[in-house]
């Protein structure tokens, strides 16, 4: 029976390690090889007892009396998926392995891989597993990054791996990275051609913000084989090996045992990282990830209300105006953007074909010509991210290297998931007893005077709302910047960047208020996120956390004018998103202990 778990993490010389790694890797035949090994010493030891099993296996080997490869499916579990090429491991499942002779429980939480072959969709479920199970921990001592020593071929899926494993970790998990290579036996017990890639890979990530460094050196690198494993079961099973295979696997078994020790002493001496400043960060991330397009939305319209006024101003301002000039100048103008809801997310094509034009008032407007796929519904994708690589599972792009939409001919790259739509309408605000009671052409400079001073101080109220959005805007890239190892993307940027190439399109017909107000928007975002930054490096500066993102989403939720329609457009979204979101899917958070522990 398995000790209590809150028992469990009370103990001091409880040690959490974390396993992860690309499909298809071998994690759970890691697992099986790692009880094995750290119970006996020598291969000939293993052989006098029957193997243990925690993880159902498929292993082929070579058979000496049939003279043909011997496929053995050893165990099952619910957890585990044995077909030919689809990825293992299900769900979270954690192991037990106390270490003999000493008072240490080693926890190994054995995880999906990255590289899903159900598709990167997956690999967001998969994550949203690993985050759910870890938020019950309070330490992880390891990250052990789990790898093959042969990854030269396929480099983009590796490094797309690693970087998505990177993404979801604290930066201060960093030091508590490590890497085991499996099947290292045909590089002689080295890490071969991969350790080259994963060295560049890590100066790539030290060379962008947050730049941190992942250490990679002899002493956090350990080399092992599970090859003397598959083979002990195959004695278990009958199969017959001869004695070169024999001597190998004495070897091996030799090998990746004096590995295992030093990797256990190696993880022991680690200072464990703290759990909840990842599952803090990536909560964060997603609360910014979910505001970027409707804070790119509201500034937008804000810019334009803001023309709109000032337009208005300069007219009012024209002094010798007839009774009826001054009548038509008796409004305030107004912009205001209608929220379409909608109950499920749509795939939409951003590219400059696949939009249309539309004339609002005194500014142009886009919509799009046709959604793609609607209903959308991409697994974890809550948030909107032009091209984001989820998108090539979407059944309406086409299957290959570079995958395009059936309907518009686009690249994946330029489409979108969109849980909300938008519509600028145009308002003209004007109190009709007020109109029809002033007939002096006095009375009406008089209001008019009144008015243009409404509309200044309007004016000077959504100018400072633009300013804090943009500054939360910053502060909110520069978190995502700055805090997980990897960083991600600036979604705010693209948004607004889309835009302006969206006016740019225009040409002659291209409102230039517009595009001029659009790229100083870019130019400030930019430049906040750098004088962020500066002041971040200041030892009195207050810092951005967590806690400041979520006050500062508050904040956004209660401006005068654009707080009641920020809130509108997040509820909207996040009222599709969870529609749309897919259930049923959880995760198998259980604990085996061998039984040999129990004894």
């Amino acid at each position: 029976m398995s000790p209590d778990y809150d028992d469990l993490e009370d103990l001091p010389n409880t040690i959490n390690v974390l396993l992860m790694g690309e499909t298809g890797v071998g994690k759970s035949t890691f697992i099986n090889s790692f009880a094995n090994y750290i119970r006996f010493s020598t291969f000939a030891d293993a052989t006098k007892t029957k193997p243990l099993m925690l993880i159902p296996t498929r292993i082929t080997v070579y058979d000496e009396n049939s003279m043909e490869d011997c496929s053995l499916t050893i165990g099952s579990d619910k957890n585990e998926k044995q077909d030919v090429g689809s990825s293992a491991t299900q769900g979270v499942k954690t192991y037990l392995f106390p270490v003999e002779g000493d008072n240490v429980v080693i926890r190994v939480i054995d995880t999906p891989g990255i590289g899903d072959t159900a598709g990167p969709d997956k690999d967001d479920q998969n994550c949203e597993g690993i985050l759910a199970y870890l938020a019950q921990l309070n330490k992880i001592n390891a990250i052990c990054l789990l790898m093959k020593p042969s990854n030269d071929r396929n480099t983009v899926l590796f490094s797309y791996c690693v970087r998505r494993i990177l993404s979801q970790l604290h930066k201060s998990a960093c030091d508590n990275v490590v890497f085991l290579f499996t099947n290292t036996k045909g590089s002689d017990y080295r890490p071969g051609a991969t350790f080259a890639i994963l060295k560049k890979l890590a100066d790539d990530v030290a060379a962008k913000p947050p730049h941190v460094r992942i250490p990679i050196k002899k002493e956090n690198v350990f080399c092992l084989d599970n090859e003397s494993f598959k083979h002990l079961l195959a004695l278990e099973y009958g199969v017959e090996l001869n004695e070169r295979t024999l001597e190998s696997c004495k070897i091996s078994w030799k090998i990746s045992c004096e590995e295992i020790v030093r990797f256990i002493k190696y993880i022991r001496k680690l200072d464990p990282h703290n759990v909840k400043q990842t599952v803090s960060v990536n909560k964060t991330r997603d609360l910014i990830l979910q505001l970027s397009k409707p804070l790119s939305d509201i500034c937008q319209l804000l810019q334009e209300k803001i023309i709109n006024l000032k337009t208005k101003e300069e007219e009012s301002s024209k002094a010798n105006q007839t009774i009826e000039e001054l009548k038509k100048s008796l409004y305030k103008p107004g912009l205001d953007l209608e929220i379409i809801k909608m109950d499920r997310s749509a795939t939409v094509c951003t590219n400059l074909s696949c939009i249309q034009p539309v004339q609002v008032g005194n500014t142009t407007k886009f919509i799009y010509k046709k959604r793609c796929h609607d209903p959308c519904l991409l697994g974890y994708l809550t948030y909107e991210n032009i091209g984001h690589w989820s998108l090539v599972t979407c059944s309406e792009m086409t299957f290959g290297f570079f995958p395009e939409c059936k309907h518009c001919k686009c690249s994946y790259k330029k489409h979108m998931t969109i849980f909300y739509d938008t519509k600028v309408v145009e308002k003209q605000m004007v109190d009709e007893d007020v109109l029809s009671n002033i007939q002096s052409e006095e009375k009406q400079r008089e209001r008019i005077d009144a008015l243009i001073g409404e509309i200044k101080q309007e004016k000077k109220e959504l100018e400072k709302e633009l300013e804090y959005v943009s500054e939360c805007a910053a502060k909110f890239a520069y978190f995502l910047e700055n805090n997980a190892i990897t960083s991600s993307y600036d979604n705010f940027k693209e948004y607004i960047y889309l835009s302006l190439q969206r006016q740019k399109s225009l040409g002659n017909q291209a409102n230039m208020d517009v595009v001029v107000n659009l790229t100083e928007l870019l130019r400030r975002h930019e430049n906040l996120i750098k004088a962020i930054s500066e002041n971040q490096a200041r030892v009195n500066a207050e810092k951005i956390t967590e806690e400041s993102i979520y006050r500062d989403a508050e904040s956004l939720f209660k401006l005068k004018h654009m707080g009641p329609k920020i809130k509108e457009i997040f509820e909207a979204r996040a009222s599709c998103a969870k529609k749309g979101f897919k259930t049923g899917l959880k995760s198998i958070f259980t604990e085996k202990i061998p039984n040999w522990f129990m004894n």
